[in-house]
């Protein structure tokens, strides 16, 4: 497994694009809050759509745990 962080923000600001069949999320860390513009390429499709859970990998990342 390959793992690739990328942190943007309002100083920071980038274009970031994800190749369809990547596993992705986002992690808001700035306070008080966040703004995620997302634009997709094709119109939505839920056949489309590969759901894993929240925590399947890199689950020391991902937080507040849940559960």
């Amino acid at each position: 497994m390959h793992v690739n962080t990328v942190f943007l923000g309002g100083f920071k600001p980038r274009y970031l694009r994800i190749p369809p069949g990547i596993m992705h999320g986002w992690k808001a860390l700035a306070e008080p809050e966040t703004l995620v513009v997302n634009l997709q390429s094709e119109v939505y499709d839920p056949a489309d759509e590969f759901k894993f859970p929240w925590d399947c990998v890199l689950q020391e990342v991902w937080q507040p745990v849940n559960g």
